[in-house]
C-alpha cells in the first residue's frame, strides 16, 4: 500500500549494527518508544520534541546485508518538521556514517546522497517533502499536528486504514 501519510528516507549505515545501535541510543533526543512493537527486528527509536516525532527503525538485517535505518514522520506536522527532519539525518549521516536513500516517485529514481554532501541532501528533501505533502493534503486535507504515521491515518484519514 502506498505511505501517502508519510515521508520516509532510508540511511544505510557503514558501521555495524552495534555500533550504529550504540550512536543511536547515545543521541540525546532519540529514545525506545515504552511500547515495542518489535521483539528482535527491527529495532525502533522515536525522536521527539514539543512539536516533532520522527520515527526511525533500524533493520539489522538490510535489503543487501548490513543494516538499513528508515526514518519518517507524518505529513500533518507543521512545516517546522522540514529543517527538524533534515538537520536529523544529516545528523545521523554524518555520525552513523550512513550513505541517505530517497525513493522520488514522480520521477521514478532513487537519489543518493552522503552527510559530506549537504547541500544537495537539503535540497533533494525539501523538494521531496513538498511534493509529499501535496499529495498527502489532496487526500486528508490540511489539517496539522504532532503524531506518528499511524495516529495520522487514524485522525486525517482512517479511510485509508481500512484498505
Amino acid at each position: 500500500m502506498l505511505r501517502v501519510e508519510q515521508l520516509m528516507v532510508m540511511l544505510r549505515p557503514r558501521s555495524d549494527v552495534d555500533e550504529a545501535i550504540r550512536i543511536l541510543t547515545g543521541h540525546p533526543r532519540l529514545r525506545r518508544p515504552e511500547r515495542q512493537y518489535f521483539v528482535r527486528d527491527p529495532v525502533d527509536f522515536l525522536y521527539e520534541d514539543d512539536d516533532h516525532v520522527i520515527e526511525l527503525l533500524l533493520w539489522k538485517e538490510g535489503e543487501y546485508g548490513g543494516s538499513d535505518l528508515c526514518c519518517s514522520f507524518a505529513l500533518c506536522h507543521p512545516d517546522s518538521i522540514d529543517a527538524c527532519f533534515a538537520e536529523l539525518i544529516l545528523e545521523l549521516a554524518c555520525h552513523l556514517p550512513a550513505d541517505v536513500s530517497i525513493w522520488d516517485e514522480r520521477a521514478g529514481v532513487c537519489h543518493r546522497c552522503n552527510g559530506a554532501d549537504e547541500d544537495r541532501l537539503r535540497q533533494v528533501l525539501a523538494d521531496k517533502i513538498q511534493r509529499s505533502r501535496r499529495s498527502w493534503q489532496a487526500v486528508a486535507g490540511t489539517g496539522r499536528a504532532r503524531l506518528t504515521c499511524g495516529e495520522a491515518i487514524q485522525r486525517f484519514a482512517p479511510h485509508l486504514a481500512r484498505r
